[in-house]
């Protein structure tokens, strides 16, 4: 493939298939999207997960036997506290009291499919949702993993243009790779998922195993990418590496994950070294979704130690992941250009007005400073420039649409490259063995 033939732009997009009444606005979103790329053309699509939201419903056994599931809940829960490795494959049937029933509409998924762009390629990874063995019935505890095994019947029958996976790489114009990565392995209970991340994977994997696979994926599509050099590194992953939104009245911050920031650093060191040291200025994107905003900011990940070793850095979940292709090895901080993008049509979240908790992380330190939140549907359009390896990101919106009681800004691109008027909020996040330190600045804009 030559340079000029490698794909130069892709749009982006999560959180989106929702169809139950009274939630979100999937088919405005999708009517947009079909027609931007009719006079927009883009090289193919991403979709970073989340692809159906079942519909949730209580459980009369629940409130029936209140007391007595209250009891048998705190048991479990104490039963799998105790468990010696949380890597360990946890059955989720019958760990639980289950307060509510989730109910699967296999039309409504397929209807939502059968909206997406039926004459461009589509790379899809999953997102918890997809993952998550769910209980339809009061008959009995059991629970399936439905939602993954038909999302997947969706994509065979109804949209033959559609790749589901769960690890795509594809080499980019300007030397750059596109990574999509599966991230619910990395969450903090990982045996909630592993059970349907096996059952498409056609495994029987533990969190631990499947994390090592993952990796050797990423270390092998960066061997193989046939670049001179890497300068723009662009990961796509579901679960956001930190996000903000506000709920119950009050700003909360979202990390789902556990040592992803690690994931990260190992990621770094295995392009520095394909690199050979020649590209120290290589940009590195994150672009994900699970967070229902529209959200741009600054991600930057410090080592705390004063140096890192390979089988540290690389194994420290990860005990089998082969370290011979790392070379170098570096402890300066890590920037991550990172957009939100979990618009695509489920019901949105509240934009943050400020900032609350913390996280900490026993060898590295977190900055995140917000530089615009909107709350609105709609995508990314990522185009990768000719010149001097930049990459701009626009978040295309729907125009004036109401929601609750704001009014969006209608109808334009938001150029991220650009200084814009938004609300700026800097958070910072250290563990030295004590109490955690925080910083707030807020910028507010006539």
């Amino acid at each position: 493939m030559t340079e000029k033939n490698k794909p130069s732009q892709f749009i982006l997009f999560g959180c989106w298939n929702n169809l139950n009444e009274g939630k979100g606005n999937l088919k405005a979103v999708m009517e947009m999207l079909n027609d931007y790329i009719t006079t927009n053309p883009v090289d193919f699509i991403s979709i970073a997960g989340d692809n159906y939201y079942f519909e949730k419903k209580k459980n009369k056994n629940k409130s029936d036997n209140k007391n007595k599931n209250k009891n048998e809940s705190d048991n479990d829960n104490k039963i799998i506290d105790n468990f010696a490795s949380r890597f360990d494959k946890v059955s989720t049937t019958n760990t639980k009291s289950i307060k509510e029933l989730k109910s699967v509409d296999i039309d409504k998924l397929n209807e939502g499919f059968k909206l997406l762009p039926k004459t461009i390629p589509i790379n899809m990874i999953f997102g918890n949702h997809d993952l998550e063995k769910v209980k339809q019935t009061e008959a009995n505890n059991n629970r399936d993993c439905i939602v993954t095994t038909e999302t997947e019947a969706a994509v065979k029958y109804n949209t033959p243009n559609i790749e589901l996976n769960t690890f795509h790489s594809k080499v980019l114009e300007n030397n750059t790779l596109l990574l999509m990565i599966d991230t619910s392995i990395y969450s903090k209970k990982p045996e909630e998922y592993i059970d349907c991340y096996n059952e498409f994977e056609k495994s029987n994997n533990n969190a631990q195993v499947a994390q090592v696979a993952q990796l050797n994926k990423i270390s092998d599509a960066i061997n193989n990418c046939n670049l001179v050099q890497i300068s723009n590194l662009i990961i796509c992953g579901h679960h956001p590496i930190i996000a903000v939104k506000h709920k119950n009245e009050m700003d909360t911050q979202i990390h789902d994950l556990i040592d992803f920031e690690n994931v990260l650093l190992n990621i770094r060191n295995l392009i520095n070294t394909y690199n050979n040291n020649n590209n120290p200025e290589t940009k590195y994107y994150y672009l994900t979704a699970d967070v229902h905003l529209y959200q741009h900011g600054i991600v930057t990940i410090t080592p705390d130690k004063p140096k890192l070793n390979a089988k540290s850095i690389t194994t420290h979940n990860n005990p089998k992941l082969d370290t011979k292709s790392i070379t170098t090895l570096d402890n300066s901080p890590m920037e991550i250009d990172q957009y939100i993008v979990g618009t695509g049509g489920t019901n949105l979240d509240e934009n943050p007005i400020g900032y609350n908790g913390e996280y900490n992380n026993l060898n590295l330190s977190v900055k995140y400073e917000i530089k615009e939140s909107i709350k609105n549907y709609g995508f990314l359009d990522c185009i990768i420039k000719n010149q001097n390896h930049d990459i701009e990101f626009n978040f295309i919106q729907l125009k004036e649409k109401i929601i609750g009681d704001e009014k969006s800004i209608g109808g334009k691109r938001n150029k991220s490259r650009k200084s814009r008027k938004s609300r700026k909020l800097s958070i910072r996040v250290k563990n030295n063995g004590k109490k955690s330190k925080k910083t707030k600045k807020m910028q507010r804009y006539m």
